[in-house]
């Protein structure tokens, strides 16, 4: 696991990088209303684009599956501030969470939309190190 710097934190989101691997980890510490995940995502989402770190650790094992609604707005409002961009996203999920995961949704988006999947890669996974090592091991050639 590579060194990772709190780079900011409140009650919902912390959010962790590695600058010299443009790597970010963003960890949901609780479930978060409409509004807080919409304002934490774009957040973010401007923080990564602001400091091109295209290697994105998403844990969402705390923040509980998301409503359609908001689904919706990340599919269709949040995900196109990375067109053009060429990144990786790994979503950490807990096995409970496994078979409900909102992040299919995501996942399938970026396979089936010709303007991110040729630049665009999504993954999910149970393990930490494993998300990490997929990121990295792909990310460091973009």
């Amino acid at each position: 696991m590579i060194p990772l710097e709190l780079t900011c934190q409140n009650e919902f989101v912390r959010v962790e990088t590695n600058f010299d691997y443009n790597y970010v980890k963003i960890t949901w510490l609780q479930p978060p209303s409409s509004e807080i995940y919409k304002r934490e995502s774009l957040a973010f989402t401007h923080f990564a684009i602001k400091n091109n770190l295209n290697n994105i650790l998403i844990d969402v094992r705390e923040r509980s599956s998301l409503k359609t609604i908001d689904q919706d707005w990340l599919v269709y409002e949040l995900f196109p501030l990375f067109k053009n961009r060429s990144i990786r996203f790994a979503y950490l999920i807990s096995i409970d969470d496994f078979n409900i995961m909102d992040t299919y949704k995501i996942h399938d988006y970026i396979l089936t939309n010709p303007e991110y999947n040729k630049h665009v890669a999504g993954m999910i996974f149970l393990d930490e190190a494993e998300a990490q090592n997929w990121l990295l091991e792909i990310g460091l050639y973009l």
